[in-house]
């Protein structure tokens, strides 16, 4: 006579996400038009930076642009995309990744 073998299955749960971003990715507007961004620590450093009279023409090709350079650079990390207009507006889009 043979005995049902117990078998048990493990549930993998993928890590979360941290509810606090490690970095700001903030895409900035200028008074001439042009879009640029910097990537900066919690305490409020630059880490990495596009600026010049040369900046981007549309905000999505800002954050496109900055969004390659974290995808190449960056892992692991918690990222929160901030948007400053010209007009001093400011709009808080979230973790992005």
């Amino acid at each position: 006579m043979t005995t049902p073998i117990a078998t048990t299955t493990m549930n993998v749960v993928p890590p979360k996400k941290k509810a606090r971003p490690d970095r700001d990715l903030v895409v900035y507007s200028t008074k001439s038009g042009k879009w640029h961004w910097k990537l900066l620590t919690p305490n409020g450093k630059v880490i990495q930076a596009r600026s010049g009279p040369d900046g981007y023409k549309r905000r999505d090709d800002a954050t496109t642009a900055a969004r390659r350079l974290l995808l190449a650079t960056v892992t692991n990390s918690a990222v929160r995309l901030v948007v400053h207009k010209a007009d001093g507006t400011i709009d808080d889009r979230g973790l992005i990744s």
